[in-house]
């Protein structure tokens, strides 16, 4: 027994110096910025830019699932499969102000959600499970060489003062590396034990944030400037501050009972409610790799209860006010074969999937289009309103937009990744 407690506090060291590094509790605490406290006699400001930076949850699967199969603008041609239910019904849609169609069970969501929701058509080109880290690096677009969440998450670390610069795994179907090195899983329910133990890291926030407030206010009254005392002035939060954080973090993951879509969604958001990281990465699954899906019964299930979850992540944000900070988004690593196999569900299809936005910088409506082309539907070039994306730049030019989406420049953008276009119908 005395041996396996010992492992179980080893591992429990290990990912909190994971998720929190040095100085991460205590900027939790204090709500400074992990550089401040660090070394507050360096700090030279804060990376905080105006207008509305967004934390990222990013939806990301190798499994190719069929989110392209019956979302908006697959209903508007004949010979598109969908399956056989009410749930599935052709359903009038409103994005904002496009009007469209899909699948009924879209229209569960909120109106308010659907306001800020754009789905947008591309192709990744690939029909291989195993190149989904490829189509995270946008097929060689990155200057970097970097997936696009960790590209992000290191643009977005300094603007958000988030503890680390590294994106966070909590997805069953994706695999994660930056700087070429692998990043771990984070299972919902081992960060919920991690986290809100009775000896956990949130347990006292209070006497920890009172403790490093008097030490950075000791070494700044004898040696610091005049900037950095008015920034700890400005930017430490009170007690009161540090225990609403623990209790809204807790109350997140009290909600957390398994290690299924929703759960991922809800770690999302109290990994971004203690400033953890900028980008979580998590797995919604639409079907699946659903080849012998007689009936389309595994993308008639998966739907539901994947739409069901996003409305619960939606209303939690709103809850907690935190609805315009948080931007979701997908890109998996293809999509699913449109029309209907005689053998049943369906196959690999690299001319055309879907990535969906939500988020306070998103323009709702729809962005590209499918056309038929022979043995099935693919994705046509996207244009209008000033861009001219061909069908072969259609997934950098997402990628591109994904981060848009976070409230990013687009010259920081264009610099990291010259190919392509933003797609600026869908943003605002």
């Amino acid at each position: 027994m005395a041996n396996n407690e010992h492992t179980t506090n080893m591992g429990r060291r290990t990912l909190l110096r994971g998720l929190f590094g040095g100085a991460g509790l205590a900027a939790i605490a204090t709500g400074l910025s992990p550089a401040f406290v660090r070394s507050p006699l360096a700090f030279a400001g804060t990376g905080n830019m105006p207008g509305a930076p967004q934390f990222l949850i990013l939806a990301a699967s190798d499994r190719g699932d069929p989110v392209n199969a019956n979302c908006p603008g697959t209903y508007d041609h004949d010979g598109i499969s969908h399956p056989e239910s009410n749930d599935f019904a052709k359903t009038p849609l409103q994005l904002g102000s496009v009007s469209t169609t899909a699948a009924a069970l879209w229209s569960n969501l909120p109106q308010w959600v659907l306001d800020r929701t754009c789905f947008i058509h591309h192709a990744t080109r690939s029909a291989v499970h195993s190149e989904m880290p490829k189509i995270l690096r946008l097929m060689g677009a990155v200057n970097s060489g970097e997936m696009l969440p960790t590209l992000i998450a290191n643009h977005q670390a300094p603007v958000l003062d988030t503890i680390q610069a590294t994106p966070v795994n909590v997805g069953r179907n994706v695999n994660l590396t930056a700087g070429g090195v692998a990043l771990p899983k984070f299972q919902p329910t081992a960060l919920k034990q991690l986290l809100t133990a009775a000896n956990g890291p949130l347990a006292d926030l209070r006497s920890l944030r009172d403790q490093h407030v008097d030490e950075i206010h000791a070494i700044l009254k004898q040696d610091g400037t005049t900037e950095q005392r008015k920034y700890l002035d400005a930017r430490a939060q009170s007690r009161e501050d540090a225990r609403k954080l623990a209790d809204d973090a807790a109350s997140i993951f009290a909600m957390v009972e398994d290690d299924g879509v929703l759960s991922e969604l809800l770690a999302a958001l109290a990994l971004f409610r203690l400033r953890v990281t900028p980008v979580v990465t998590v797995s919604l699954p639409f079907g699946g790799d659903n080849h012998s899906d007689v009936g389309l019964q595994e993308e008639i299930d998966q739907h539901g209860d994947t739409l069901e979850a996003l409305g619960l992540l939606m209303a939690t944000l709103d809850t907690f006010d935190m609805a315009d900070q948080v931007t979701l988004a997908s890109l998996n690593i293809f999509g699913r074969t449109l029309q209907s196999d005689p053998a049943g569900g369906r196959d690999h299809w690299s001319k055309h999937s879907v990535s969906l936005m939500i988020g306070k910088c998103v323009r709702a409506g729809v962005v590209g289009g499918l056309a038929a082309d022979g043995e099935d539907f693919v994705c046509t070039p996207i244009t209008g309103e000033g861009i001219d994306v061909p069908y072969e730049d259609t997934l950098v030019a997402t990628g591109k937009t994904i981060w848009a989406a976070t409230g990013t420049a687009p010259e920081v953008i264009d610099a990291a990744i010259p190919a392509s276009s933003i797609l600026t119908p869908a943003l605002v």
